[in-house]
This record gives C-alpha cells, structure tokens and sequence, in this order.
C-alpha cells in the first residue's frame, strides 16, 4: 500500500506537477509514520518524523544522482 501513495498523482497528473504532489504526498506520509514510531518508541515524534524524511529524501536523491551519472533518463 505504501508504493501506492507516490503514483496515485501520476493518475490525474503528468510531468513536473504530478512530481510535485507526489514528493509532498510521499513526506506527508513519511513524517506520519516516523512520527508513531518516535511515539510508539518514547521518543520525540517530530525527531522520527524528520528522521523518516530526510533519510527518505537522501535515498532519493542518490538514486537521481545515480540515474543522472549513467545517463537514464524519464519521460
């Protein structure tokens, strides 16, 4: 279920926009979950939270560098 959050854009959405909503999609969910488990764990939520994102974010932009350094290409 949760792969499914950052498509449902590209359903209504092309290009840079559907990009966009889904990014924000993606955190919004992200912080929600790393913020219940900082709960669950008795730890401050909005610690998790960003933890979640930010280890989220530089996942995904090693796997943009990636894709950019070999050439690979969407669209």
């Amino acid at each position: 279920m949760g792969a499914f959050i950052p498509v449902v854009p590209f359903f209504f959405l092309q290009g840079a926009p559907a990009m966009l909503v889904a990014s924000a999609a993606s955190a919004v969910v992200l912080a929600g979950v790393g913020g219940l488990v900082g709960f669950l764990a008795g730890t401050p939520a909005w610690r998790s939270a960003a933890r979640m994102v930010g280890l989220a974010a530089l996942a995904g932009g090693a796997t943009w560098l990636v894709g950019r350094l070999f050439g690979a290409a969407v669209g």
